[in-house]
C-alpha cells in the first residue's frame, strides 16, 4: 500500500513537470459556494449550515445536490440541544435497570422471534459467529422488536449536535455518513428517521456505523435496517463480529465468589477458563453446555462483593462497545440466554446500599483524593481509575476491596476522614424507566458513536 501511494505521488510530480514543459495551463477548480439557505431563526446555526455545507462538498466530496437538499428546511431542534446538554444527577442502580428491560413479554416474543427466523438466518449465524439470539436481544432493547424506532429527523438532530454542544465533531462525521446513504441510495430521504443522537433502524444504527458494519441479511441485494428485521439483525451480527465476538462463544456467565476469595484477581485481566476454575470459580446455572477451558474471561462485580458476580468474556465486551454500560450489555446478555431457553436471571442484588448518586460520587472522589488515592478532577462519574482507588483504599483499611461505589463505601470514606455526613433530606426522585434504549432512558448512556470509535463520557 505505501510504495502504491508513493508510486501515485511520483507520477502527480512527473504528470505536472511534463505540463509544465508543454506550457500546459493548469487551473484549480472553484470552490462550490453553497445557495443561501433561508433562514432558520438561529443566526449560529445559520452559520454553521453554510460552513459545514461548503466543506462537505469541497473537503469531504459530498454531492451538493444531496447537501442542499438535506439542509434545506431545517432548524435546531431544541429537545436534542436538551438532551445533549444534559447531566442527569440520578443512577438508576442496576437490579432496577434490568427490572425494567427483562421482562416475561420480552423473552416470550424473542423466543418467538428466534423460532420464526432461525433457520433462515442460520447462513448468517455461520458467517459471523454471534448466535442469533443475542441480536435478537439487542432487536428487544434497541427498539422492542421493531415497535419503537424513533420519531425524529435524523438530518436535523445531528444538525443539532453538530452545531454547537459537546458532540460537534460527532455530528458532522454523522451527518457526512448520512450524505453517503443518500448517495448510495440506500435509504431516502423520508426513512431516516430516529432517536434523538441519530440512531436508526430496527436496531438503532448510526450512519457510520450502517456504512461499515450493516449488510444484506436475506440475499435481496439492498441493506435494509429501517423496515427488515433480518437485514438488521444480520448488520448487528457482523458489529458485534468486528467487535471482537469470538465465534461461537457466549458472553459469559454468573459465578459464586469462592471461600478466601482473592481479590486481587478482580484486576480486570482476561485469564482462561481453566485458571479462574482452578480458582474455585463455577458457574451458577447448570444448562450452559460445554464450555471452552481457553475462553478468556474477566471478573464482573457490578454490585459489590454482596451481589451477583459474573466472568465475562470478549463476547461480553462486543455487547458493551454496542453500548458503553454494563447495565445495558448485563440486559442483553441475560436476554440472550433465556431466549435460548438456558441461564437464570441473578437475585440476591444489595437493594439496601444502592450505587451513589453523582453528588454523593464527587464526595467520594474528593475523599479519596484527601488521603491520596488520586482520582483526578472529581466529575461525579465513579468510572474505572475512581473503583480503583477506591479498592487501594479499602485493601489498605482491611475492607473488601471490591471498589464498589456505594453508599456504604462513602460512609467507610467519611469515617476514616472524619467526616460527618451531611443531615438527610428527602429521597431524591425515582429515576425514569424509560424502555431501555439508548437515548430514552436517561440512566443509560446514548450509544452515538460510529464504527470503532466508541467514545464513552469522561469518567474518572
Amino acid at each position: 500500500m505505501g510504495r502504491t501511494l508513493a508510486a501515485s505521488a511520483l507520477f502527480a510530480v512527473v504528470a505536472t513537470m511534463a505540463c509544465a514543459q508543454e506550457g500546459v495551463v493548469q487551473t484549480a477548480r472553484p470552490a462550490w459556494v453553497p445557495p443561501a439557505f433561508e433562514t432558520s431563526g438561529s443566526a449560529e446555526f445559520d452559520a454553521w449550515r453554510t460552513r459545514f455545507a461548503a466543506t462537505a462538498v469541497n473537503t469531504n466530496g459530498a454531492d451538493p445536490a444531496i447537501v442542499v437538499a438535506a439542509l434545506s428546511g431545517i432548524a435546531p431542534d431544541p429537545t436534542v440541544k436538551r438532551l445533549n446538554e444534559s447531566q442527569p444527577e440520578l443512577v438508576r442502580p442496576i437490579w432496577d435497570y434490568l427490572r425494567n428491560a427483562i421482562s416475561d413479554a420480552r423473552i416470550s416474543q424473542g423466543r418467538s422471534e428466534l423460532a420464526a427466523r432461525g433457520a433462515r438466518m442460520t447462513p448468517m449465524v455461520e458467517r459471523y459467529g454471534v448466535p442469533l439470539e443475542y441480536a435478537i436481544s439487542i432487536w428487544a432493547m434497541e427498539s422492542n422488536f421493531g415497535a419503537i424506532r424513533g420519531s425524529m429527523d435524523v438530518v436535523r438532530s445531528l444538525a443539532t449536535l453538530a452545531y454547537t454542544g459537546r458532540r460537534t465533531a460527532l455530528g458532522e462525521r454523522e451527518l457526512l455518513a448520512v450524505f453517503e446513504i443518500l448517495r448510495r441510495g440506500e435509504a431516502t430521504r423520508p426513512q431516516l428517521i430516529g432517536s434523538w443522537a441519530g440512531a436508526m433502524g430496527h436496531t438503532q444504527f448510526m450512519p457510520t456505523s450502517f456504512l461499515a458494519r450493516a449488510v444484506d441479511g436475506d440475499g435481496d441485494g439492498v441493506r435494509n435496517i429501517w423496515s427488515d428485521p433480518d437485514d438488521a439483525l444480520a448488520s448487528t451480527m457482523n458489529y458485534l463480529k468486528d467487535a471482537g465476538w469470538p465465534a461461537g462463544q457466549i458472553w459469559g456467565f454468573q459465578t459464586r465468589l469462592p471461600a478466601g476469595f482473592d481479590w486481587a484477581l478482580a484486576d480486570g485481566q482476561m485469564r482462561p477458563l481453566s485458571a479462574w476454575r482452578a480458582a474455585g470459580f463455577a458457574p451458577v446455572a447448570s444448562d450452559l453446555g460445554p464450555l471452552d477451558e481457553a475462553m478468556e474471561l474477566r471478573l464482573l462485580v457490578p454490585a459489590g462483593a454482596a451481589g451477583p458476580v459474573f466472568l465475562v468474556g470478549r463476547a461480553y465486551l462486543a455487547i458493551r462497545d454496542y453500548n458503553n454500560s454494563d447495565s445495558y450489555a448485563l440486559a442483553v446478555a441475560l436476554i440472550g440466554d433465556r431466549v435460548a431457553g438456558r441461564g437464570q436471571l441473578p437475585t440476591g442484588w444489595p437493594v439496601d446500599n444502592p450505587p451513589l448518586q453523582r453528588n454523593e460520587a464527587r464526595e467520594l472522589q474528593t475523599l479519596l483524593n484527601t488521603l491520596g488515592f488520586d482520582v483526578g478532577t472529581p466529575d461525579g462519574i465513579a468510572g474505572s481509575r475512581t473503583r480503583a482507588a477506591l479498592q487501594a483504599f479499602q485493601r489498605a483499611n482491611g475492607l473488601i476491596p471490591d471498589g464498589y461505589p456505594s453508599r456504604a463505601a462513602l460512609d467507610d470514606l467519611r469515617r476514616v476522614v472524619g467526616v460527618q455526613p451531611p443531615a438527610p433530606s428527602a429521597p431524591p426522585p425515582a429515576a425514569p424507566q424509560g424502555t431501555g434504549r439508548p437515548g430514552e432512558d436517561p440512566a443509560t448512556p446514548v450509544r452515538m458513536f460510529g464504527p470503532a470509535t466508541t467514545t464513552a463520557p469522561r469518567s474518572n
